[in-house]
């Protein structure tokens, strides 16, 4: 992804004797307040960039041998509260929180609240994606108590897993695009957690309905509009899909026939040199007297009744 608000930092050309607090301090100012220990026999080099896509923070790191960790004064001082979704792509990690620890390597996450004392480890060379989100986009009842959660690489729900994140965090997108790609990173972690953590999303469930209601609307006449093909568009699982429009009290096909069925009141009213047959054959209804069917039980009356009614010349 390709922004022109990038924030790049890099130690390689700061004198050797300041690069650890130079470090910690750009760290603090655009990520987070932390402690870096200084390392026994080799200064820090690091570097990071950040991109902010307005729906999340994507920061890259790439750094040699280092550790990091939040303490309940950083917490006290700093009142930045995200969520932290940390994707290794290179070296390996040691995370804990809690009374939980995990490692991890290239593809596995851990996600965490910044909002209780955390810390990681790097043995060597290594670099990882950390997706810094807002924690209104997460239920509180789905996000680990106090516990960080780590998301094994084999783990799919649907089409999402970590590969799935990693290859839209690499798209060398630029502006909408970067946001829209953004919000699929976090559609995919949202899944992963309901599979992790056997807890659904509410904020989820609502992001999911109002995108499939935007992508609905603008394809209501192609005739593959389907819930398998919304499923594939959004790489989310059809329980998935029903959840989500369940939420809001319909059937996932009952939507797409309902705003089909208004389209088709619309042209029957504004387009009197059309016919009935015309008109449901380009909102999506290949037979007719289904067209006619369905239409007088939603609206109360037969196609022809509502042409004739606002045409009557």
């Amino acid at each position: 992804m390709s922004l022109s608000n990038e924030i790049v930092i890099s130690t390689k050309h700061v004198p050797v004797a300041q690069r650890h607090d130079f470090w910690v301090s750009n760290v603090d100012k655009y990520l987070i307040d932390i402690d870096c220990p200084a390392q026994r026999n080799t200064e820090i080099e690091a570097m990071l960039t950040q991109r902010d896509l307005e729906v999340l923070r994507v920061n890259e790191i790439a750094a040699n041998t280092h550790s990091v960790h939040r303490s309940c004064l950083g917490i006290e001082n700093d009142k930045r509260d995200s969520i932290f979704a940390c994707l290794m792509t290179k070296g390996s990690g040691y995370s804990y929180q809690g009374t939980l620890s995990a490692q991890h390597s290239p593809g596995d996450m851990v996600i965490y609240d910044t909002s209780q004392p955390y810390g990681h480890g790097f043995p060597d060379d290594m670099s990882m994606y950390v997706l810094d989100m807002p924690r209104h986009l997460f239920e509180e009842n789905q996000l680990p108590n106090g516990q960080l959660l780590k998301i094994d690489k084999h783990l799919t729900s649907g089409a999402s897993s970590t590969e799935a994140i990693l290859k839209l965090l690499r798209q060398p997108l630029s502006g909408r695009e970067s946001i829209i790609r953004a919000e699929e990173v976090i559609q995919h972690i949202q899944s992963l957690l309901t599979v992790a953590t056997g807890k659904k999303s509410n904020s989820y469930l609502r992001l999911l309905f109002r995108q499939c209601q935007e992508y609905i609307d603008s394809h209501l006449a192609e005739n593959d509009l389907s819930v398998d093909h919304l499923s594939q568009h959004f790489a989310v699982t059809t329980r998935q899909l029903s959840r989500a429009f369940e939420s809001h009290g319909v059937a996932v096909n009952r939507y797409i026939w309902r705003e089909r069925l208004k389209k088709s009141r619309e042209e029957l009213i504004c387009s009197p040199h059309l016919s009935i047959t015309e008109i449901a054959f380009r909102w999506g209804f290949n037979h007719s007297a289904h067209f006619s069917r369905a239409y007088k039980q939603c609206f109360g009356e037969t196609p022809r009744q509502t042409q004739t009614r606002f045409n009557p010349h």
